[in-house]
């Protein structure tokens, strides 16, 4: 008797394959929607730098998500039969791995995708603006925004005469809301009508990395402004001085 209670009920098991199989579908379907998505190859290719990185992360992200919710009904309808300590590491490892691609792929650090792109503007010096004296503090502001939150807004002044990129101090863009300030020095010969341009530019973690490697640069002068692909350009001036 104990055996007949205890014996596989084959209506049952075609039953679970045939749930396994329409989940298994379910997967393939979506990983053919997550492809389909980059199937237009020219114009991923000609995106920018960080919307190419943002579409790889988005995609690792999702497939992580689909893997661990096919885990969760696979295992919670029993269709495999696994011991329960392995059960829980591999679930485990799933959601670490979800959390690890949310994170990459900005829900954790605030990265903004191209839609909404760094934006901004100096307000002050104005366009051709010359009567700023040489060799001096200049406080210039403006407003900026969809400055992601792992990112920080640098001021550089480039020299034309030397055809050079000096940065700001460190933390001297002050964001309030959408408004920033920095109080900026303006070198270079001290000659009456020599030109500046103040560049305020996102860079992003990459970027921040190659600029606290760079302690020569920090004082000569970096020869671009393209420190990472991540250093974005947000807004420029040119002033000159006056005598």
């Amino acid at each position: 008797m104990a055996d007949e209670e205890h014996a596989p009920d084959p209506a049952k098991e075609d039953s679970e394959r045939s749930e396994a199989a329409t989940v298994a579908k379910g997967l393939l379907s979506a990983l053919a929607f997550m492809i389909s998505g980059l199937a237009d190859l020219s114009a991923f290719l000609s995106a920018s730098a960080r919307t190419r990185a943002e579409t790889v992360r988005y995609s690792v992200f999702a497939l992580c998500c689909v893997v661990v919710l096919f885990l969760c009904y696979v295992y919670g309808r029993k269709l495999i039969r696994l011991p329960v300590s392995l059960k829980a590491g591999t679930l485990a490892v799933g959601l670490v791995a979800v959390m690890v691609a949310c994170a990459s792929a900005g829900y954790l650090t605030g990265r903004s995708s191209d839609a909404g792109a760094p934006a901004g503007s100096v307000t002050s010096p104005f366009p051709n603006e010359s009567d700023i004296p040489p060799s001096g503090f200049l406080t210039a502001t403006g407003w900026a925004r969809n400055i992601p939150r792992s990112d920080k807004l640098w001021l550089f002044l480039y020299v034309a005469s030397v055809g050079k990129y000096y940065m700001s101090d460190p933390g001297c863009v002050v964001l309030t809301g959408a408004q920033w300030t920095c109080r900026i020095y303006v070198g270079g010969s001290g000659q009456s009508g020599e030109r500046f341009t103040l560049w305020l530019t996102d860079l992003g973690p990459q970027a921040l990395q190659v600029l606290n490697a760079s302690p020569d640069e920090q004082h000569s002068g970096f020869s671009t402004l393209k420190l990472a692909p991540d250093a974005t350009p947000v807004a420029s001036v040119t002033f000159t001085v006056s005598g």
